[in-house]
């Protein structure tokens, strides 16, 4: 392994509970009463089709920018402040450093909150480079966004190893020739059966992979 991709939110951060706090608490200041099957949704998607799609279903008289500005309010100090990583998360990224693997983020989140949580977490220079769904145009179910990751590291996707919680990540990166790794997140549970068929390996924590070489060349 030359390069590992990794996604953010279910993946390094242990971020999903958050997510489901602050999107409860904007449908409650809204008068939304919630939908567990939005949650499912804006997992796997971009934030912007996420914000759309509240707009637009829910007939808010805001703009998407307006709807983006609440939510900041409510979740980013949360990343600022409160998010943990997930177990043995930190770790595992150290030692890929240390072995010479160049690592990059590819999230749909935004750009603030992966620099405010990694900064506050102390492994924000650790990355070689940072990819962002917005940026790209598409959300996960397309594999761009880790394929610009392999590009801005220079490598080749079957030298890349791709981190990830969600099901149609691990799809779309496993379609580019990338090495997939799944890890657990409880957001996912539902997905676990399809998520181990699909996924080259797959972790119910980082633990599991300190001890663990990846040989993908």
């Amino acid at each position: 392994m030359k390069g590992a991709i990794f996604d953010i939110d279910g993946t390094i951060l242990d971020s999903m509970s958050a997510w489901t706090k602050a999107t409860t608490e904007f449908y409650r200041r809204k008068g939304i009463s919630v939908n567990e099957k939005d949650f499912s949704y804006f997992a796997t998607v971009t934030l912007t089709e996420s914000f759309n799609y509240i707009k637009n279903t829910y007939n808010l008289n805001m703009s998407v920018d307006e709807i983006f500005s609440e939510f900041d309010g409510i979740i980013l100090d949360e990343y600022k402040y409160n998010i943990p990583a997930k177990p043995f998360a930190v770790e595992y990224l150290k030692k890929l450093k240390s072995d010479g693997v160049k690592l990059s983020v590819a999230t749909s989140a935004r750009p603030a909150f992966c620099e405010a949580a990694f900064s506050r977490l102390g492994i924000l220079e650790l990355f070689d480079a940072f990819c962002y769904s917005d940026k790209v145009g598409t959300n996960k179910s397309k594999p761009d966004i880790y394929l610009l990751a392999a590009e801005k590291l220079n490598l080749a996707p079957q030298e890349c190893a791709v981190f990830e919680d969600i099901l149609t990540g691990i799809k779309s990166a496993k379609t580019a020739g990338f090495f997939t790794c799944a890890i657990y997140d409880e957001t996912n549970k539902n997905d676990t059966d399809e998520i181990k068929r699909i996924a080259d390996k797959y972790i119910l924590s980082w633990k599991a992979l300190l001890n663990y070489n990846l040989a993908l060349c």
